[in-house]
């Protein structure tokens, strides 16, 4: 246990620990300052861009994406009425949603 205090107490008057430390105190900050700066998309938000890129409803970006799955129109109907009530976008509508905002 002596040891380790001895250890600890010559961390503490090392210069080179207090660099240490500062430098990671340093990248923390700059950590939390660029996760501010970028802004990441919700799922919501690339399906509304979606949307609006193509100039058509959100409904219409469900079917488009249910016809490259060859998916049933009451599929689209129950999956867009879950989307309604509960804000979860499946999976392969936001995949088209993507697709379509890469799209030049």
């Amino acid at each position: 246990m002596e040891v380790l205090r001895e250890f600890y107490e010559a961390l503490l008057q090392s210069s080179f620990f207090r660099i240490l430390i500062l430098l990671f105190i340093a990248l923390f900050v700059l950590k939390l300052i660029f996760k501010r700066r970028v802004k990441l998309q919700t799922d919501s938000e690339i399906l509304f861009s979606a949307s609006r890129k193509r100039e058509c409803s959100e409904y219409d970006i469900f079917k488009e994406a249910a016809s490259e799955w060859s998916f049933s129109e009451s599929k689209v109907k129950a999956d867009f009425k879950a989307y309604l009530e509960t804000g979860n976008i499946p999976r392969y509508v936001l995949d088209y949603a993507k697709k379509v905002l890469e799209r030049k």
